[in-house]
């Protein structure tokens, strides 16, 4: 078999159903006083579905509240991720570096820049029955940790005989990695023919300011979803 460095939206749905196979075998390994603290492995699913199908960061899934999903429109609207910053008036930078700050700014705190939303969509490849979960609940969808979430997707995928792993700088990591999912979906959105402004949009990559005027906007990336996905 050969190792692959994302999932295929096939490989992708083999290690979503070998999800409660996980947690039946993490059952058996714990004391029957302990049986309940394991997740219910059908928001583990859930948990993968928002993450491969809005292309997000493990952290900014975890953040996840269900009154950030606006079906109607089809967006998705993230409060806290890793780029999801603006620079303060009271800052000065220099190449995406931080020259000058005023560090009794009330603002930005000192740090020369502010927090800001960020928006994707939500695909068409989102199942119904994670859309009527999220539509059920309130606030944080997915109380899970870091660590958790990235043992049920590596233990998943290796259920499933899935062959991944990819160099990344100096390591080369096996099985399932946490920024998998991710890099899965921006693949599929490539092979369906979507250019790399439209990826952009998708995955919220930090550009300079011509790429942002020339970039296409989030309608397009919807309509493109919609049409292709």
């Amino acid at each position: 078999m050969t190792t692959t460095n994302y999932l295929s939206p096939e490989d992708f749905k083999k290690m979503v159903d070998a999800i409660p196979l996980v947690t039946e075998y993490n059952k058996s390994k714990l004391l029957s006083v302990q049986k309940e603290r394991v997740p219910d492995p059908k928001l583990i699913q859930a948990c993968a579905w928002v993450e491969y199908s809005s292309a997000l960061r493990v952290s900014e899934t975890l953040n996840a509240s269900a009154e950030d999903f606006n079906f109607k429109s089809g967006i998705l609207t993230l409060p806290r991720t890793k780029t999801g910053f603006k620079r303060c008036k009271c800052s000065k930078w220099e190449k995406r570096q931080l020259i000058e700050v005023d560090k009794n700014c009330d603002k930005c705190l000192g740090i020369g820049k502010i927090r800001k939303k960020q928006l994707t969509t939500i695909s068409p490849l989102l199942p119904s029955w994670v859309v009527q979960l999220i539509k059920s609940k309130e606030g944080k969808l997915f109380p899970f940790t870091r660590q958790l979430i990235w043992s049920y997707y590596k233990k998943a995928a290796n259920m499933a005989g899935l062959e991944l792993g990819e160099q990344q700088d100096d390591r080369y990591v096996e099985g399932a990695w946490t920024h998998l999912l991710r890099k899965s979906y921006s693949k599929l959105m490539k092979f369906k023919g979507a250019n790399r402004d439209l990826r952009n949009v998708k995955l919220r990559h930090v550009l300079d300011t011509q790429e942002r005027y020339d970039q296409e906007d989030i309608n397009s990336l919807i309509e493109w979803e919609r049409e292709n996905l």
